[in-house]
């Protein structure tokens, strides 16, 4: 049995009464709404007289309220390959924590290198303008 798809995309705002009415006929209340009615010379007559307010296509079965969102819902660009409980037990390891510490380590040293350049360059300076003895 085939049946009509009718999604509301235009709102009957403004419309006279009998158009909201065989809106309202059809079950559409809301922009974006979709229903399922199965094909009939009376729904096809209702269909025409809101025609520039809705899309309609003709399927094979109802779909559930689920099925039509999903079908709307995007796909979200990625996929998930390993949960994230994996993951942090795998990263979380003594030695990826003893690594962590190196690399921190060699960060301080460098820190330190540069900020004891930098003051002698100011005492040097200081010292070549006689402020310091």
């Amino acid at each position: 049995m085939s049946y009509f798809r009718v999604t509301l995309l235009r709102s009957a705002i403004g419309l006279p009464r009998r158009t909201t009415d065989v809106l309202k006929a059809l079950g559409l209340k809301k922009r974006m709404a979709t229903v399922f009615h199965p094909v009939s010379p009376s729904v096809a007559g209702q269909i025409m007289k809101v025609k520039e307010l809705v899309e309609v296509q003709e399927v094979d079965r109802r779909l559930t309220k689920e099925e039509v969102r999903a079908e709307r819902r995007p796909d979200p660009g990625y996929y998930i390959e390993k949960a994230s409980i994996e993951e942090f037990s795998e990263n979380r390891s003594f030695s990826f924590f003893c690594a962590r510490i190196l690399v921190f380590q060699a960060h301080v040293d460098a820190f330190e290198t540069v900020v004891f350049n930098v003051f002698d360059a100011i005492i040097l300076a200081w010292k070549f303008q006689g402020l310091v003895y």
